[in-house]
């Protein structure tokens, strides 16, 4: 895998797009602590879920998103 990325995976010479590809350090240790939390189990980890509504809405308002009919029963826009 190094191999392979060390020859097409040059993140700070991505110029084919405007996106973020080169993480600092402490978007890395964010992303290494949520990748040990499994999301689909809510019930389990009730506060991840939270945050993982926050996001999204938080998104979907960035994006000014129509608030569904049953927002306010589930807090949270649909898609997720």
């Amino acid at each position: 895998l190094s191999d392979f990325h060390e020859l097409d995976c040059r993140e700070k010479l991505n110029t084919s797009s405007y996106v973020n590809v080169v993480l600092e350090e402490d978007e890395v240790k964010a992303v290494n602590l949520g990748m040990r939390i499994n999301i689909a189990d809510q019930t389990t980890y009730p506060s991840s879920f939270k945050l993982h509504n926050i996001t999204l809405n938080v998104i979907a308002n960035l994006w000014h998103c129509p608030k569904p009919a049953d927002f306010d029963d589930y807090g949270a826009f649909p898609g997720a």
